[in-house]
């Protein structure tokens, strides 16, 4: 991991047998859950009741839907499946940001749930065609941009994947001042998600931060 972050670009001897790799992953959540667990006990001693600020109203309701299942191939489409680059992955990228960009915007004007949902499918599979025939012209030099430029992608995906999780907590000026602190499991999280993607696969990463977003869910909830 340590050398993952110097040099993410770097290619490194890791195993294809499926056995080793869930071994790997496995090792990889144990390490992200023990930083997990620590940190929080140091948020919630630094920053007492920090916790009942967490916005997760529907929680219990929503713990084997939303954070196992829906949260995991939505955030991991938007953070880390193009860290790889390959045509269908921008595309599926950019086909993904634009559906939720457009379910955001839509969802505070229109009171009609399918409206939104009906438009952002069909903007996203819009932009996912056309930035599937667009990008054949320059595929070689997005493919060298990528990885030439990964540690600073990895970087991007990181932070922003951990301030997304901001909007789990209802914004004051206390928050937003110590939200690099409050973060840091967010953020310790983005990097391990980052290597599994990258060294073992796309579907190796979902299923990681399934079965983070439920561990995860719990601890915050118990703190509430």
């Amino acid at each position: 991991m340590v050398w993952f972050v110097l040099f993410p670009s770097k290619e490194f001897n890791v195993s294809n047998d499926i056995k080793d790799k869930i071994n790997g992953i496995l090792i990889l959540l144990l390490l992200n859950f023990v930083f997990l667990l620590f940190s929080s006990l140091l948020i919630e001693f630094l920053l007492p009741n920090v916790y009942s600020a967490y916005t997760c109203e529907d929680g219990f309701k929503w713990l084997f839907l939303f954070p196992a299942i829906i949260a995991p191939v939505r955030e991991e489409i938007l953070f880390r499946l193009w860290l790889k680059y390959s045509r269908i992955n921008l595309s599926f990228f950019l086909g993904m940001l634009t559906s939720v960009l457009i379910l955001l915007i839509l969802s505070e004007i229109l009171f009609d749930n399918w409206i939104p949902n009906t438009l952002a499918i069909l903007s996203g599979v819009t932009v996912f065609i056309c930035s599937f025939v667009f990008l054949k012209k320059y595929d070689p030099f997005f493919d060298y941009f990528f990885k030439r430029h990964l540690r600073l992608f990895v970087i991007f995906s990181v932070i922003s994947f951990g301030y997304l999780h901001l909007l789990n907590f209802k914004i004051t000026r206390e928050i937003l001042f110590f939200s690099p602190l409050l973060l840091l499991p967010y953020f310790m999280a983005g990097f391990i998600f980052s290597y599994i993607r990258l060294y073992f696969g796309f579907i190796y990463s979902v299923m990681a931060h399934i079965v983070m977003n439920l561990l995860g869910t719990s601890i915050l909830l118990l703190f509430r």
